[in-house]
Parts: C-alpha cells; sequence; structure tokens
C-alpha cells in the first residue's frame, strides 16, 4: 500500500523518489545508513547509498561498497554480519578527512579510516526465549 503522507508540509514524509521511479532492491545496516536501487522504465538501475556519519564521494562508493558492480556486494555485506550475536564480522573501512582550524589561522587536515558495519543492536525474541538482532535472516 503506497504512503498517502507525502508532501512539503510540516508531518508529512518526503519522498527520494521522482515520479516513475520504483525501488528495485533496499538494504539497511541500523537507523539513517540504508542502499537502494532505483529503477526507472527500462533504464539500468541507479545505486542510492546513504550511511550515518561518513562522507560518500563516487570514488568512496566505487573503492569500498563496490557499486559499480551493482548492490550484490552490499547484499552480501549484509548477509555475512547478521549473525545471531550481533557482532561485526568484517567492517569495511571507509576513509575519511577532517579539516580543523587552529588558532594561528592555519587549517589541518586528518586522514582516518572509519569503521562501517552492522548497527542493528535491538533483539527480538524467538523460539525457547532466545534473541535474534531484528532483520537477522538465517541463511
Amino acid at each position: 500500500m503506497p504512503f498517502t503522507n507525502i508532501g512539503i508540509e510540516c508531518g508529512q514524509m518526503a519522498s527520494e523518489l521522482e515520479p516513475g521511479e520504483e525501488i528495485d532492491c533496499f538494504g539497511s545496516t541500523g537507523p539513517k545508513s540504508y542502499f537502494y536501487s532505483i529503477r526507472k522504465n527500462t533504464e539500468e538501475p541507479e545505486i542510492k547509498v546513504k550511511i550515518k556519519g561518513l562522507s560518500l564521494t563516487k570514488q568512496i562508493l566505487k573503492d569500498c561498497f563496490k557499486t559499480d558492480n551493482g548492490m550484490d556486494y552490499l547484499i552480501d555485506f549484509l548477509r555475512k554480519n547478521y549473525t545471531e550475536n550481533g557482532e561485526i564480522n568484517d567492517p569495511i573501512l571507509v576513509p575519511q578527512s577532517q579539516m580543523r582550524p587552529l588558532n594561528t589561522s592555519q587549517v589541518v587536515v586528518r586522514e582516518f579510516d572509519k569503521s562501517f558495519g552492522n548497527e542493528y543492536y535491538k533483539r527480538r525474541i524467538v523460539n525457547d526465549f532466545k534473541t535474534l538482532p531484528w532483520g537477522y535472516c538465517a541463511s
């Protein structure tokens, strides 16, 4: 059922899609961290990636998330990292840079890597009162 409360007024949801676009595939690693592919008519799908706390460039998406080959790498990453104990098996290291001003009117640029992985820590109760992370899918 499509959302009917989409608009620009306060309290309404905003749509990231243009008219005629449909989401072909969707995945999420936590709040405000998701990716999806958009298909418009018969064109090749376009991949959108939004991750809380990371500055993403086309080069980072291509090198770290391998989006030039479609969404297979991201889907495999989700499947591999949703374990019963909620631990991140192999996080993706994403290069970032930070610019800081000094009191001497100079700017220092600091290069570092941020770790990206599963952010879902809430769990659901299953049989025999065991718990699993939300989104866990047994292979």
